[in-house]
């Protein structure tokens, strides 16, 4: 009996700890994309972004299970769409890796690199607005378990606050979109625009809102496509 309570208690225990790293990772991403721009100093930029290096590393180790699955099983739509999700990801955290480690002054100094300047600014660039993007959807393949108790909750509101409740993220979204055009978000996707542009009017807050609610708005719509093509096609499951 006692070994089974302990079995028990360590798989929320696990669970939690992947809640915990994936709302820091998130966090992290959000103020991240500010650029060298977002810190007064660059050496917080850099520090930040070795941070989250170290968290995917134990964000992998954590999950490791996926990378057992890989080979085992039929690949269906769904399961397709996760694994080409997860591995886009995947090459943009190994290119910010290294075109962070590349472009370091402080942090990686050590490590006495010279050369392939141009292409790591290039690169960390474009990567970190797909990879961005790419952390979203990977959230949206996720929803259903990391807010896999809010159903029973939203049930017990009342219905007002169930409707409010709901309106969350259409409203992010619809700022989202407005957000995306406003700060040029697609240049970056598709190497438009060299250089990242910090619009210090608009100040850190509204750019953490401006970035926040196109997050929001890359999962709401990536996690109903795949809610309503699943719906109507239900032996791609």
């Amino acid at each position: 009996m006692a070994e089974n309570a302990k079995t028990k208690t360590k798989i929320p225990a696990a669970k939690i700890a992947r809640r915990v790293l994936d709302v820091f990772m998130t966090a992290l991403s959000v103020l991240l994309m500010g650029g060298i721009t977002a810190f007064e100093n660059l050496v917080v930029h850099e520090w930040l972004g070795a941070a989250l290096i170290v968290l995917w590393i134990f964000h992998n180790v954590l999950n490791r299970g996926f990378y057992r699955s890989l080979f085992r099983g039929k690949y269906n739509a769904a399961r397709i769409v996760m694994v080409s999700v997860n591995g886009a990801l995947l090459v943009c955290v190994a290119l910010l890796a290294a075109s962070g480690i590349i472009l370091s002054n402080s942090v990686f100094t050590f490590l006495s690199i010279h050369g392939g300047m141009a292409f790591a600014r290039t690169a960390h660039l474009v990567a970190s607005h797909w990879y961005y993007i790419l952390v979203a959807l990977h959230f949206a393949l996720h929803v259903g378990a990391i807010f896999g108790n809010i159903p029973a909750a939203k049930d017990s509101l009342h219905p007002v606050a169930a409707k409010i409740f709901r309106a969350v993220p259409i409203v992010f979204s619809a700022y989202g979109i407005y957000a995306f055009i406003l700060r040029g978000y697609y240049k970056y996707l598709f190497n438009t625009q060299p250089f990242f542009f910090f619009d210090i009017e608009r100040g850190f807050a509204l750019f953490v809102l401006d970035y926040f609610s196109i997050f929001v708005l890359a999962t709401t719509v990536f996690y109903y496509i795949l809610k309503f093509s699943l719906k109507r096609n239900p032996a791609k499951r």
